[in-house]
């Protein structure tokens, strides 16, 4: 996960005025596991990033930032039989 991760989880949870041993525990993680998360010192797994942006009633995509910035080149004349 990137800081940008980190920086936008933090920013969204502050948002909602929640503590991190609230949130972790409305998201079934630990305060601790939260607190590595936060910390870049550990990268969440799909269950629990799945959690958290269920909490923060955000997508997936929105918390962790796939969408590239740059659209994927087209490709040209490539037909499917």
């Amino acid at each position: 996960m990137s800081a940008d991760f980190r920086l936008k989880f933090r920013e969204m949870r502050m948002a909602k005025q929640q503590r991190q041993t609230d949130f972790a525990a409305q998201c079934g993680i630990s305060s601790s596991e939260l607190c590595l998360y936060e910390s870049e010192k550990r990268t969440p797994s799909l269950g629990s990033l799945v959690s958290i942006a269920k909490r923060l009633n955000c997508t997936l995509d929105s918390l962790v930032e796939l969408t590239p910035e740059t659209p994927a080149p087209q490709t040209q004349g490539v037909s499917n039989p």
